[in-house]
Order: structure tokens, then sequence, then C-alpha cells
């Protein structure tokens, strides 16, 4: 599965930056040996001064709703099998998919700190209102009174990162 990138550009200031649309690539490794993905989202971040990837956190609630809906083969089971109605395996997708639930429940279970930029683990950063699949957007700069714009820039494939279940950075 590939990545959009973006090119950001100020019409303010000489800023410039790429903004990810897309899976980041960004797991959690858990104490068991098992991964969980991470889900992230753009932002910008204050320490880096750019546009970032975060990372979104679901609460553990909605993490333990979640599975126990696809467990209690509720209507977000058949809503699953028809959008993988395409594929080859549909049922294999569907505990592919579960296995993740399960993966990120663990991890949700684990996880004390909040969201962090997933570049400079920083907690200072907002979340853009970026809109997926709509390049011609702009929105307010923050750090100056110009506003961001955006423009496709290149396709791509997503390069494994790993984290700390606190979203640190493994070595590598």
């Amino acid at each position: 599965m590939g990545i959009y990138l973006f090119r950001v550009t100020c019409t303010a200031c000489a800023f410039e930056g790429m903004l990810r649309e897309g899976p980041s690539g960004a797991y959690y490794q858990l104490p068991d040996g098992d991964s969980a993905v991470a889900k992230t989202a753009p932002a910008w971040c204050t320490e880096c001064a750019t546009v970032v990837d975060a990372e979104v956190l679901p609460s553990l609630d909605d993490a333990r709703r979640e599975l126990a809906e696809f467990e209690r083969q509720g209507p977000a089971i058949q809503a699953f099998l028809d959008d993988a109605a395409g594929f080859r395996h549909p049922m294999l997708l569907l505990e592919h998919h579960i296995a993740g639930l399960q993966s990120t429940l663990k991890w949700r279970a684990l996880r004390q700190s909040p969201p962090r930029c997933l570049t400079c683990t920083s907690h200072h950063f907002a979340y853009l209102p970026w809109k997926i699949g709509n390049e011609n957007q702009a929105m307010q700069h923050p750090s100056c009174p110009g506003m961001l714009q955006f423009a496709m820039h290149a396709h791509a494939t997503p390069r494994a990162r790993g984290y700390s279940v606190e979203g640190h950075p493994l070595a590598s």
C-alpha cells in the first residue's frame, strides 16, 4: 500500500515541508514480541516547526468496543466483508484485521503517555484539519499570518518505523 506525499508551502513566508497521506509504516513493538500498527495524522509540531506525523491514540474504551463489535459478529463484520469483497481472500483479511484490533487493544492498555510527534517525540503539536483526498485545500500557517497550501508531489512506499509502547523510536 502506498502513500501520497504533498508539498506544503506558505503564502507569506519561506516555509516548505511535506505532508504524508496514507499509512505511515509506524508500529509499536510490544513486550511480548507482538506489534501493533500506529495510527497517525498530519500535525504541526511546535518543536519541529513543521508538518509531521503525530500519533493518534484511540481511547481504551473505543479499542475495546471496536474489537467487541467484530468478536460478537456485529454489523461491522458485514461492512468489512462488503469492503473486502473485491479481494481474493476476504476472510483472511478479516482474520488479519481482528488480530490487528487485538494487538491495538494490548498496546493501548499498556500506553500511559499522551500522543507524540513521531519526529521529535514532543507532545507539543496540533493536528491539522487535513481532509484526505483533497489537495485543493489551504489552512492557516501556525507560525505566521500566511496560508499553507498543498500540491501533490509523489507516490511512495512507507518504510517501517518501530516505536516503543510509549512512542519512543526503537534503535535501528
